[in-house]
């Protein structure tokens, strides 16, 4: 297509670059319940492959080297495990935020720093010129041959957790000879987040290498392909986009229930909307002229909207199930629940009463005998065209019950937002020469990360910048547009409704008052 076409038109240009981005912004459950995690995934394929041949497959270097770096990293995953569930001032720390080797680095800086009373926010404070900050950064830009750093996290991870006590008293000795620990109260409480700290930068390292050479397995060993971690990116694709200005960005999520702990772990490879904003002249460096490009939508304009502009979040399954099961506790004459379908995620394969209706087959709403159809939003919008026989829209109406508002914590928005940030930040101007530039741009580009990961997605969050909640605003807008536009199929007059109270607060508060509409 792309030597062989004059012009391609790319139809819903928004989604497809929202799509691009998504795939070169991968995330996967490490641990999870039972044995349903990534790594514990691949680690059953590895060692079941080995006994099915005899432990041959060893001899190939790829698959050799592939299994050293899993095992060192499934080794690190049973310690760190181990230190969160029997310390819980570790677990606390780190649970349910994002956080990058990088990011924990720097905390343990600024914690040395404000403990010694020195202000941090002054211009004067310069992080990445301290010195305790760069032997941070020397160790995890993998300079380990003279750290003593590497000696401890090696150290760490081949011993159990009573034994590492002893370490973390060793640690904690090293660090007062070195004055880092002058000022801080909690000495051991410190000393055993860094040793948490130096397990993560190893594991992250041995994972890195286990990642690198799985792609080498896929032609050799037989069903390797479902244990390649970036198996979500076609291989043509894979080397095409530019990497990212702040280099290979990596890191975790710890979330805790219960006693069960669930570890995230992801990346973030480069600017997926690139191949398609770039299209014509992807191959420009061969000597290729690609074909012209032309991207249409109607929601391609949508102004701060770091997704849009040139999904994702979706209301989801369960509310729906919730609205339902409320219409049918409180319809005691049976006339409402005859009448309402509720859409499920669930396979038309499957045995599923007339009340459900599968997303696959939400076109064919109008044969049914429902009137009403409650659904996410975004499972209705775009390329879903739900007709009657008339050809026109099978709705007369939509009413919004609540706003497909992103988690607080969502990684995919805030992958999204650090891209976004990146972009603008690459048209400005810098100062010296160009190795100065490449620098103090690298080193931005981190900083818009971090920043990034620290944003917590509300509206009425008082640190949310004007940019981030109109950016917020405009890709809500989107997804709302995109579902109206359903209702509206052959120039059909709609009524539309918003009855959630968030959406026109002046309404909604008005009770006793003069009632106010917009």
């Amino acid at each position: 297509m792309y030597r062989t076409c004059s012009v391609v038109f790319f139809d819903e240009c928004d989604k497809v670059q929202s799509n691009l981005d998504a795939t070169f912004l991968p995330a996967i459950k490490l641990i999870e319940r039972g044995s349903n995690g990534f790594l514990d995934q691949v680690v059953t394929w590895t060692r079941t492959t080995k006994l099915r041949n005899s432990r041959n497959d060893l001899r190939q270097l790829t698959f050799g080297q592939f299994n050293h770096a899993l095992q060192n990293a499934d080794t690190l995953v049973d310690n760190i495990c181990t230190q969160l569930q029997l310390s819980p001032d570790e677990s606390e720390w780190l649970a349910e935020k994002f956080f990058t080797c990088s990011s924990l680095a720097r905390d343990f800086v600024l914690e040395i720093a404000e403990a010694e009373g020195v202000d941090t926010e002054s211009s004067t404070f310069i992080l990445d010129k301290n010195p305790i900050y760069q032997e941070l950064a020397d160790f995890l830009l993998g300079d380990w041959k003279n750290s003593w750093l590497a000696e401890y996290a090696m150290r760490l991870k081949s011993e159990n957790y009573q034994e590492q006590q002893e370490t973390i008293a060793k640690i904690q000795t090293e660090l007062t000879n070195k004055g880092w620990l002058k000022a801080i109260k909690d000495k051991w409480g410190f000393c055993s987040k860094f040793a948490l700290f130096l397990k993560l930068v190893l594991f992250v390292s041995f994972f890195q290498q286990s990642i690198k050479t799985a792609y080498g397995l896929e032609q050799q060993v037989d069903g390797a392909e479902e244990i390649v971690f970036f198996n979500r990116i076609p291989r043509d694709f894979y080397g095409l986009i530019p990497g990212l200005a702040s280099g290979l960005v990596c890191g975790f999520k710890l979330e805790r229930q219960e006693n069960q702990l669930t570890l995230w772990y992801f990346q973030a490879l480069g600017q997926g909307r690139w191949l398609l904003e770039n299209f014509s002249h992807v191959f420009a460096d061969e000597g290729t002229q690609g074909a012209h490009a032309l991207l249409l939508s109607g929601t391609s304009w949508a102004g701060q909207s770091p997704i849009y502009h040139l999904e994702w979040y979706v209301n989801s399954y369960e509310q729906v199930d919730f609205v339902y099961d409320a219409i049918k506790s409180i319809d005691t004459s049976s006339y409402w629940k005859e009448r309402v379908a509720a859409l499920t995620s669930r396979s038309p394969l499957e045995e599923i009463d007339e009340s459900l209706i599968s997303r696959s087959n939400v076109e064919n709403f109008a044969d049914t005998n429902r009137a009403i159809l409650i659904a996410p939003i975004a499972a209705i919008g775009r390329g879903k065209n739900m007709l009657n026989k008339e050809g026109l829209s099978a709705f007369g109406g939509a009413y919004f019950l609540v706003r497909p508002h992103p988690a607080p914590d969502d990684l995919d928005y805030k992958f999204r937002l650090a891209l976004w940030r990146e972009r603008k930040a690459i048209a400005e101007e810098r100062e010296g020469n160009f190795i100065d530039a490449c620098d103090s741009w690298r080193s931005e580009g981190y900083g818009i990360f971090l920043k990034s990961l620290d944003t917590i997605l509300q509206y009425s969050h008082k640190g949310l910048s004007k940019e981030v909640r109109e950016g917020l605003i405009w890709s809500l807008m989107v997804l709302t547009w995109q579902a109206i536009a359903r209702t509206i199929r052959g120039n059909q007059p709609t009524l539309i409704r918003f009855i959630d109270a968030a959406q026109v607060p002046s309404c909604s508060s008005a009770y006793g008052q003069k009632r106010r509409y917009c």
